[in-house]
């Protein structure tokens, strides 16, 4: 059943489904429990979605049941991690084998034994807890909420982290209940997790969900926002963040200014000019921070265009209300160094 050829395959999946099928319901599962590497080696090799690929996976169904009835979880996870990566598209097969597995997840995934599992988890400790919670992980959308909303209540701090860690280990798997959840109203720390999920996953819908979170009310999830799409956000960084410049408050600003400065966004740097130079005439304290980092982020971007206003900055020697303060001067000389050397 491990072989290449497809026509090998073939012909032992089906001798064996018509062998299980002769023999006694108990020697049948026992057969079954006994194949079940090998069964699972297949599921995750095979491509050929014929009359035996579906009987022999609803027997891993099968088994995989009986396994968390007997609270074997150590055993039934790698089982159900196949049919989770086919399940997500993460193993690449034909739309009849993910339908399949997709099948076999909703039959795993329903409301009472997912009761069951959530009642076996918040009674378990330690590897069992683990073990119970990664299977969690892997019921499709409807597990993975109920994990969410777990998260989200949960009071204990040793136990958050270990929920953190098991969405964080399934990665992509969590992001259309990541997305959902992001358009929804809920405590902001709830929403802060959905930005610290988003830095390790990277697809499409990434960018366009930190946008959305980049653009909360509360500081700190904006903040976690930023950090994730700087890992993540690689070529839509630049354009994100230089859209976000104008319409952001000036503490999220600066944070903005320095991670432009931080990815070189050459395309940052008229901007930036045209921000430094039309400073009001009272500048405010935080208006003076803007100013130094705008400075800093120039000397990192390298742009030469902006060493002429770096250096009419930078040798300001005589003071009016208008002035640049003694910090702004000595950043802009920095930067000016940075694009000189």
């Amino acid at each position: 059943m491990l072989r290449e050829r497809q026509d090998i395959r073939d012909s032992a999946s089906a001798g064996l489904a018509k062998v299980i099928e002769t023999l006694p319901e108990q020697r049948q599962q026992a057969v079954v429990e006994q194949l079940s590497t090998t069964l699972m080696r297949w599921i995750q090799l095979e491509i050929s979605a014929g009359e035996a690929h579906e009987k022999l996976s609803s027997r891993l169904k099968d088994h995989m049941i009986k396994l968390i009835q007997e609270k074997r979880y150590a055993e039934c996870l790698p089982l159900l991690n196949a049919f989770h990566l086919i399940h997500y598209g993460f193993l690449e097969k034909n739309e009849n084998i993910r339908k399949t597995a997709t099948r076999i997840i909703h039959s795993l995934s329903g409301s009472y034994r997912l009761d069951l599992l959530f009642a076996a988890y918040v009674k378990s400790s330690d590897q069992e807890k683990m073990d119970i919670g990664r299977i969690l992980s892997r019921l499709g959308d409807a597990s993975l909420h109920r994990l969410m909303d777990m998260l989200r209540d949960q009071p204990d701090g040793d136990e958050r982290v270990r929920i953190l860690h098991l969405i964080k280990e399934i990665g992509p798997a969590a992001m259309s209940v990541i997305k959902e959840r992001s358009l929804k109203e809920f405590p902001w720390y709830h929403h802060r997790n959905l930005a610290y999920f988003l830095r390790f996953i990277k697809n499409n819908a990434t960018v366009d969900v930190l946008a959305t979170l980049l653009r909360h009310k509360h500081p700190k999830v904006r903040q976690e926002a930023l950090e994730s799409l700087y890992l993540v956000g690689e070529n839509a960084r630049g354009p994100l963040l230089l859209s976000l410049l104008s319409t952001v408050d000036d503490s999220f600003k600066i944070s903005i200014i320095e991670h432009l400065g931080k990815i070189r966004y050459q395309e940052a740097a008229p901007d930036l000019m045209e921000l430094l130079k039309a400073r009001p005439l009272l500048a405010t304290s935080a208006r003076k921070d803007i100013e130094a980092a705008i400075c800093v982020a120039l000397g990192k971007i390298g742009t030469p265009e902006a060493a002429k206003l770096l250096t009419e900055i930078s040798k300001q020697k005589f003071y009016r209300i208008a002035s640049y303060p003694e910090r702004v001067r000595k950043a802009a000389a920095r930067a000016l160094m940075a694009i000189n050397s």
